[in-house]
């Protein structure tokens, strides 16, 4: 655009560019020319602006069909199970467009919600099957046995965020990126043993993924190092913690973990709060969710967890394309905090992680084939781990052989949810035989 003003031969004249504009991946100018008198002058330096998602790469042919079951459909599990399938489609999305999907095909994803019952998860496995998903994947459930079950037999690969039932760590083609819930035992027991804790008392959601788990893979990591563990399952539904932590505190724990969904763990720290404890709390990534820090940061500050995110520095470049793919993509959720997204996090590294995995994938578009991939999957980075990589070649954690990464950073978190120092720690140790 170009506006002139012009006067007689004796008066001066000025010429002045406009700002140009270009979203989408190209590039923004700004500056201004004058010309006065005869005289040329620029102002303002051009600068070049890159959309941190890259280059459009669309991907086209037939899809790539991942199937998802979620907590959807109650009370319960419905903001949390919409949070991450809100992820996995904005990580579908922005590698559809930009990263050409998984070997030139499309991402679509096929989602199931579950009811958050036994049943209703066996439902949704089955409906996987009649619609012939290519690759299943989900970032924690706590019906994976009964999804497992289903799945596994049916020879449909299963790529998880991380394991958390015996069926989900033994059964053929399961893939557990990172450890999950039962590297999150271990390095919780590693620490504890560092911290000096004597007892540690696991208030565990009453679900068979997180309880079952919980009461075996505890016992044993906490007993492989050395500290007393005891396992408490809180039924589903309950507000009320305040007796449930008096009561471990008076069986003599002196640390508490809790294993639950963004209002379990609200539940927990309104108790902790109540009662004036100061046992040492371990959490999980749930509680670091946007509404748990607004309800209850005051009390989260100070807690102990275990992460595969890198520092700030670390996954800078990784954070910038979520956040832009949260504009891009997020709808209602585009508002959000990207360092604080919870769920929504949880659900774009598990379908980066599927991305990564199969980058660069030339074989056919079936469930076997897929397998076989992800099974030869070596030193892929973990989305948002700075560093940190998987294989899924059964080495990681031996007696577990699904899990593709023991591999955990540890800290302490502030009411905001920030990360102090972060630590390596390798959860494999408690499960050394």
């Amino acid at each position: 655009m170009l506006a002139a003003a012009c006067g007689d031969d004796s008066e001066s004249s000025e010429t002045t560019a406009a700002a140009t504009e270009t979203t989408g991946g190209s590039t923004e100018t700004t500056g201004a020319t004058e010309t006065t008198g005869g005289s040329t002058e620029t102002t303002g330096a051009p600068e070049t602006t890159v959309d941190p998602l890259g280059t459009p790469n669309e991907a086209s042919g037939d899809p790539i069909v991942v199937g998802v079951i979620n907590e959807g459909g109650s009370d319960v599990g419905e903001e949390q199970s919409a949070k991450t399938l809100k992820g996995m489609q904005m990580a579908a999305d922005y590698a559809n467009e930009y990263l050409g999907g998984i070997g030139g095909h499309p991402i679509e994803i096929e989602s199931c919600g579950n009811k958050n019952t036994p049943t209703g998860a066996t439902d949704c496995a089955n409906q996987m099957v009649e619609k012939q998903i290519d690759v299943y994947i989900h970032p924690y459930s706590g019906f994976e046995s009964q999804i497992v079950t289903v799945l596994s037999p049916a020879g449909i690969p299963m790529f998880l965020a991380g394991s958390s039932s015996q069926e989900g760590l033994t059964s053929p083609g399961v893939f557990a990126m990172g450890g999950g819930y039962v590297a999150t035992l271990g390095a919780f027991a590693v620490d504890a043993l560092e911290q000096g804790v004597t007892k540690f008392a696991m208030i565990v959601t009453d679900v068979p993924a997180a309880a079952n788990t919980s009461a075996a893979l505890g016992g044993m990591t906490f007993g492989k190092m050395g500290v007393a563990f005891e396992n408490v399952p809180v039924p589903l539904g309950t507000a009320d913690f305040t007796p449930i932590l008096q009561t471990a505190i008076a069986n003599g724990a002196d640390a508490l973990g809790l294993t639950g969904d963004a209002s379990f763990c609200v539940s927990f720290m309104q108790a902790y709060k109540a009662l004036a404890l100061t046992a040492t709390k371990y959490i999980i990534s749930t509680c670091l969710d946007q509404s748990v820090l607004e309800a209850v940061g005051d009390v989260i500050d100070g807690s102990r967890t275990v992460t595969s995110r890198g520092s700030a520095d670390a996954v800078a470049a990784d954070m910038a394309i979520f956040a832009a793919a949260l504009l891009k993509y997020g709808g209602d959720f585009s508002d959000m905090d990207p360092e604080h997204s919870g769920g929504i996090m949880d659900g774009w590294v598990t379908m980066m992680g599927l991305v990564n995995a199969l980058s660069g994938y030339t074989g056919e578009i079936d469930n076997a084939s897929l397998t076989e991939a992800i099974k030869a999957a070596t030193d892929v980075p973990i989305p948002m781990s700075g560093g940190l990589t998987f294989t899924c070649d059964g080495t990681a954690i031996p007696i577990l052989a699904n899990i593709c990464s023991a591999a955990l950073q540890i800290g302490v978190v502030d009411e905001n949810g920030e990360f102090g120092d972060l630590a390596p720690i390798d959860a494999s140790v408690a499960f050394a035989t």
